[in-house]
Protein backbone atom coordinates (compact mmCIF):
# COMPACT_ATOMS: atom_id res chain seq x y z
CA UNK A 1 0.00 0.00 0.00
CA UNK A 2 1.39 3.21 -1.20
CA UNK A 3 1.33 6.03 1.12
CA UNK A 4 0.21 9.83 0.04
CA UNK A 5 -0.25 13.31 1.58
CA UNK A 6 -1.23 16.26 -0.55
CA UNK A 7 1.58 18.84 -0.93
CA UNK A 8 0.16 22.70 -2.69
CA UNK A 9 -3.34 20.43 -3.73
CA UNK A 10 -1.03 17.59 -5.56
CA UNK A 11 -0.37 14.01 -4.23
CA UNK A 12 2.85 13.63 -3.14
CA UNK A 13 4.54 10.29 -1.92
CA UNK A 14 5.34 9.76 1.73
CA UNK A 15 5.87 6.57 1.96
CA UNK A 16 6.13 2.99 -0.35
CA UNK A 17 4.31 1.51 1.81
CA UNK A 18 2.19 1.77 5.08
CA UNK A 19 4.09 -0.99 6.94
CA UNK A 20 6.83 1.80 7.20
CA UNK A 21 4.69 4.00 8.97
CA UNK A 22 3.00 1.83 11.49
CA UNK A 23 3.01 -1.62 12.75
CA UNK A 24 1.17 -4.33 10.65
CA UNK A 25 1.22 -7.33 12.67
CA UNK A 26 -2.57 -7.03 13.71
CA UNK A 27 -5.27 -6.45 11.62
CA UNK A 28 -5.35 -3.41 9.33
CA UNK A 29 -8.29 -1.20 11.88
CA UNK A 30 -6.38 -2.45 15.03
CA UNK A 31 -3.11 -0.91 13.58
CA UNK A 32 -4.06 2.13 12.82
CA UNK A 33 -5.63 2.36 16.55
CA UNK A 34 -2.17 1.71 18.06
CA UNK A 35 -0.98 5.25 16.46
CA UNK A 36 -4.12 6.81 17.92
CA UNK A 37 -6.25 6.66 14.74
CA UNK A 38 -10.15 5.43 15.09
CA UNK A 39 -12.65 4.84 12.12
CA UNK A 40 -14.88 7.40 11.24
CA UNK A 41 -16.83 5.99 8.35
CA UNK A 42 -16.59 3.08 5.91
CA UNK A 43 -17.47 3.63 2.38
CA UNK A 44 -17.46 0.04 1.37
CA UNK A 45 -15.79 -0.15 -2.51
CA UNK A 46 -14.24 3.27 -1.64
CA UNK A 47 -12.30 4.67 0.96
CA UNK A 48 -12.47 4.31 4.64
CA UNK A 49 -11.76 7.15 6.90
CA UNK A 50 -9.49 7.12 10.01
CA UNK A 51 -9.16 10.27 12.34
CA UNK A 52 -7.05 10.64 15.33
CA UNK A 53 -8.39 10.87 18.72
CA UNK A 54 -5.38 10.11 21.03
CA UNK A 55 -2.36 13.26 20.94
CA UNK A 56 0.47 11.72 18.68
CA UNK A 57 3.39 9.82 20.41
CA UNK A 58 7.37 10.50 19.56
CA UNK A 59 6.90 6.93 19.07
CA UNK A 60 4.19 7.23 15.79
CA UNK A 61 7.26 9.11 14.01
CA UNK A 62 5.94 10.84 10.17
CA UNK A 63 2.39 9.77 10.62
CA UNK A 64 2.66 12.12 13.83
CA UNK A 65 1.86 14.99 11.82
CA UNK A 66 -1.69 13.57 10.43
CA UNK A 67 -5.08 14.23 11.70
CA UNK A 68 -6.84 11.90 9.16
CA UNK A 69 -5.92 9.03 7.70
CA UNK A 70 -8.02 7.50 4.19
CA UNK A 71 -7.30 3.68 2.91
CA UNK A 72 -8.71 4.11 -0.24
CA UNK A 73 -9.52 0.50 -2.24
CA UNK A 74 -8.45 -0.62 -5.53
CA UNK A 75 -11.68 -1.93 -7.39
CA UNK A 76 -11.12 -5.18 -5.06
CA UNK A 77 -11.75 -5.36 -1.18
CA UNK A 78 -8.25 -4.70 -1.37
CA UNK A 79 -7.26 -1.67 0.91
CA UNK A 80 -4.34 0.14 -1.96
CA UNK A 81 -3.34 3.41 -0.92
CA UNK A 82 -2.96 5.49 2.20
CA UNK A 83 -3.55 9.27 2.18
CA UNK A 84 -2.64 11.07 4.68
CA UNK A 85 -4.49 14.38 5.73
CA UNK A 86 -3.11 16.86 7.93
CA UNK A 87 -5.48 19.44 10.74
CA UNK A 88 -6.38 21.68 7.90
CA UNK A 89 -9.53 22.12 6.00
CA UNK A 90 -8.36 22.77 2.64
CA UNK A 91 -6.24 20.04 2.51
CA UNK A 92 -9.41 18.05 3.83
CA UNK A 93 -11.84 19.39 1.48
CA UNK A 94 -9.17 19.14 -1.30
CA UNK A 95 -8.78 14.71 -0.17
CA UNK A 96 -12.84 14.62 -0.10
CA UNK A 97 -12.91 16.23 -3.78
CA UNK A 98 -10.47 13.97 -5.04
CA UNK A 99 -11.70 10.92 -3.62
CA UNK A 100 -15.58 11.62 -4.49
CA UNK A 101 -14.94 9.98 -7.66
CA UNK A 102 -14.15 6.99 -6.02
CA UNK A 103 -17.71 7.07 -4.21
CA UNK A 104 -19.67 7.89 -6.85
CA UNK A 105 -18.19 4.92 -8.36
CA UNK A 106 -18.99 2.46 -5.57
CA UNK A 107 -22.64 3.60 -5.71
CA UNK A 108 -22.91 3.43 -8.89
CA UNK A 109 -21.91 -0.49 -9.10
CA UNK A 110 -24.01 -1.21 -5.48
CA UNK A 111 -27.24 -0.29 -7.30
CA UNK A 112 -25.89 -2.02 -10.50
CA UNK A 113 -25.25 -5.06 -8.42
CA UNK A 114 -28.31 -4.33 -6.84
CA UNK A 115 -30.47 -3.81 -9.98
CA UNK A 116 -29.06 -7.36 -11.49
CA UNK A 117 -30.09 -9.46 -8.08
CA UNK A 118 -33.85 -7.41 -8.35
CA UNK A 119 -33.83 -9.24 -12.02
CA UNK A 120 -32.65 -12.34 -11.80
CA UNK A 121 -34.67 -13.02 -8.62
CA UNK A 122 -37.85 -11.80 -11.06
CA UNK A 123 -36.39 -13.86 -13.69
CA UNK A 124 -36.64 -17.11 -11.02
CA UNK A 125 -39.98 -16.42 -9.79
CA UNK A 126 -43.36 -17.57 -10.82
CA UNK A 127 -45.33 -15.83 -13.16
CA UNK A 128 -47.56 -14.74 -10.30
CA UNK A 129 -45.13 -13.04 -8.15
CA UNK A 130 -42.82 -10.88 -9.31
CA UNK A 131 -40.38 -8.63 -7.68
CA UNK A 132 -40.73 -5.13 -7.53
CA UNK A 133 -38.06 -3.37 -9.71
Amino acid sequence: MSVYHLENGQLAAVGMSIEELIPRDISEQRAWHRVGFEPVEDNEGAYALYQRFVAPSSDDGVIAGYEFAFTVEGGTDLVRWALLVRNDLQEYLEAMRLLQPLLTRATYLEIEADIARRLRLDREAPSSIKAPI
